[in-house]
């Protein structure tokens, strides 16, 4: 541990919380957490990507055929637009996938505590690794739903692509207001405890925390 421990004491200044977390909750419950976050992103990547797989290979007859061969008609761009958005797709859900396994295989080699502590250093940048699998899956839903609004403009038209793209917004916007900033704004570690506005009545106080790391790493050296 004393590789890491000048790494760790400087945990106030750290952008981010993880020295924190792991010194706090322990590395079980800390690694446990991310590992359940990238195991159940990479279970639904793999749902999404078979969904994906069907729509490729058995695509309406109503998009795929067009009457008009000019490559710039409204039907072959919203072909191309639809192939395009779904391979896209299981790309993203594919590259999720992939990071959750080397993000796993990362924690099973692991061999010492101080190994944990390395890889959500900037050195290993574990965290990292778990925002990309998140941003991939997210990435890759977003292209799903373009996918989806090409099948829905054969019906319909630009007027449901419209309605679709307005009421996401509205939807991801009042996600982001109402849940998201208030769970972690009252919770995490960052948009809460190391908060500015937070210090006065809950100070950002990792003193316990600390010692009780260095008191390990002497017992372990």
């Amino acid at each position: 541990l004393d590789t890491v421990e000048e790494w760790v004491s400087n945990c106030k200044q750290h952008p981010a919380g993880w020295a924190a977390l792991l010194m706090i909750h322990g590395i079980p419950e800390v690694t446990g957490r991310l590992r359940s976050t990238v195991d159940s992103l990479a279970l639904y990547a793999a749902l999404f990507m078979t969904l994906s797989f069907a729509a490729i290979f058995q695509p309406l007859e109503e998009l795929t055929h067009c009457p008009d061969e000019e490559f710039l008609s409204a039907c072959n761009i919203r072909k191309r637009i639809y192939f395009y958005s779904l391979i896209t797709g299981v790309e993203a859900h594919l590259f999720c996938i992939l990071i959750s396994l080397i993000f796993g295989q990362a924690l099973n080699t692991a061999a010492r505590d101080s190994d944990i502590y390395r890889m959500f250093s900037p050195k290993g940048n574990a965290f990292g690794a778990t925002e990309k699998c998140k941003y991939a899956f997210v990435f890759g839903m977003g292209t799903n739903v373009i996918s989806t609004a090409c099948v829905l403009h054969v019906f319909l038209g630009a007027e449901i692509v419209i309605f679709t793209v307005v009421s996401m917004s509205l939807g991801f916007l009042y996600l982001g207001i109402s849940v998201a900033q208030p769970l972690l704004g009252s919770a995490g570690i960052v948009e809460y405890w190391k908060h500015p506005d937070q210090q006065e009545t809950d100070p950002y106080d990792l003193d316990i925390a600390k010692q009780a790391f260095k008191t390990l790493a002497a017992q372990v050296s």
